[in-house]
């Protein structure tokens, strides 16, 4: 399983972001609590011949600072014929979503930060 913490500096664009984030996947499963919400999709894996889980939660309990916190989660690519070196197929996800949200801020002028990864 491997994982990547953000923290975005919306400026009022919390709208955009979300959109962003509904656009990414979606066909998923939404799951909204008190300071956020949950997106859980599978993505199947030729190279594994397996279905990778892939979470977004958004953490918006920061908002009147201004603030959102994005986490992308991916697992379940270690049970496949080839060997995994690296990332794998999880960290395939994980750089596919982080290259659009980069993309997105930059066009959006909003300030991303890497909190943690693993």
């Amino acid at each position: 399983m491997r994982h990547k913490t953000y923290n975005l500096q919306i400026k009022g664009q919390e709208e955009n972001v979300y959109k962003f984030i509904d656009d990414f996947w979606p066909n998923c499963y939404e799951s909204r609590f008190t300071g956020g919400y949950l997106r859980v999709f599978e993505d199947y894996s030729f190279m594994k011949s397996n279905n990778i889980m892939v979470c977004i939660r958004v953490d918006n309990s920061r908002l009147d600072q201004g603030e959102l916190e994005l986490e992308i989660i991916a697992g379940g690519a270690r049970s496949g014929l080839i060997f995994d070196l690296g990332m794998g197929s999880e960290g395939r996800r994980i750089k596919r979503f982080e290259k659009e949200l980069l993309r997105f801020c930059g066009e959006m002028g909003i300030n991303i930060e890497v909190l943690r990864e693993g």
